[in-house]
């Protein structure tokens, strides 16, 4: 499956959490996880994205909600495969509401992309 990135959600130095699409024009968060050894994709519906930015969900509870019941992990080239389960207490900033994120680490690109689609 190919997936694309849209735009960067936060960001701190690098890409915390971005918003991909696959060739079947599905949405994934790709997250990354505390320590650093990868980013985990999980599938997200419109409805999450608009309630994560609203800040009436967590990152782990998008997670929570997602239809997958394993996640796709990637580090470099590598992939593999966990039960969502498994990774739900590794994902950076995982517990924090969008709205407690310092505005500078959030992409203006999010707020356009929701006040379109």
């Amino acid at each position: 499956m190919i997936m694309t990135q849209i735009f960067d959600i936060l960001n701190s130095e690098g890409t915390i959490l971005a918003l991909y699409q696959n060739d079947k024009r599905e949405f994934y968060f790709g997250a990354i996880l505390k320590d650093g050894s990868g980013r985990i994709f999980f599938n997200v519906s419109k409805s999450q994205l608009f309630d994560y930015y609203h800040s009436k969900l967590t990152l782990v509870d998008v997670l929570n909600n997602s239809s997958d019941f394993i996640v796709r992990h990637m580090f470099r080239k590598e992939s593999k495969a966990y039960f969502k389960e498994d990774v739900l207490e590794l994902l950076q900033g995982g517990s924090k509401f969008y709205n407690s994120y310092n505005n500078s680490m959030k992409s203006i690109e999010f707020k356009a992309w929701l006040d379109n689609n």
